[in-house]
């Protein structure tokens, strides 16, 4: 069962579904290490870790795939991203591990996206990709959703506090910054 500190607010309810999208995300997906929702800067960092150290070349290779995917989907539904900041793709060699970053504006973000950039990283980057090992059922699943939803649902009383969400020990904490 997730843990959870006491939680503030975003500025406002569809941000703060979205954000429960996300955080919901990160319970689903063992391979998202952890989350920065940043209201004041309407963006959320989502980070995920690698064995090793990611080449440059591969990392560069992997933010243009990464991209051509986020263009490519957005495209799709017909609501382009556009514009300077909308995504942005990090690494960070911290002995043994490569940190991975992705930064999207909550403007243009869909809870989808989540699904298809851990699916690119599966593809591209293999067992590297490191995962917390959990043996949640369906039934658990939905629970933490709930969980999950309550909390964010008590956010509305403080608007524009940032939250961090971080996987540790099998658990996914949340606090407020």
């Amino acid at each position: 069962m997730a843990e959870y500190a006491t939680p503030s607010a975003v500025d406002s309810r569809s941000v703060g579904r979205g954000v429960g999208a996300l955080i919901a995300s990160l319970v689903r997906y063992p391979e998202l290490s952890s989350l920065d929702f940043q209201p004041e800067a309407g963006r959320v960092t989502l980070s995920f870790c690698l064995r090793g150290r990611l080449e440059h070349s591969h990392a560069a290779a992997l933010a243009d795939s990464l991209m051509e995917v986020l263009l490519t989907y957005h495209h799709l539904l017909r609501f382009p991203l556009a514009g300077e900041g909308v995504a942005e793709f990090t690494t960070e060699f911290v002995e043994p591990l490569t940190i991975l970053r992705l930064t999207r504006d909550l403007a243009s973000l869909s809870p989808d996206e989540v699904g298809m950039v851990i699916d690119l990283l599966r593809d591209r980057c293999g067992a590297d990709l490191l995962m917390d090992p959990s043996d949640f059922s369906e039934d658990d699943l939905l629970d933490q959703e709930e969980t999950i939803q309550a909390a964010l649902e008590s956010l509305d009383k403080d608007p524009g506090r940032r939250l961090f969400a971080v996987r540790e020990d099998g658990r996914v904490l949340v606090f407020n910054t």
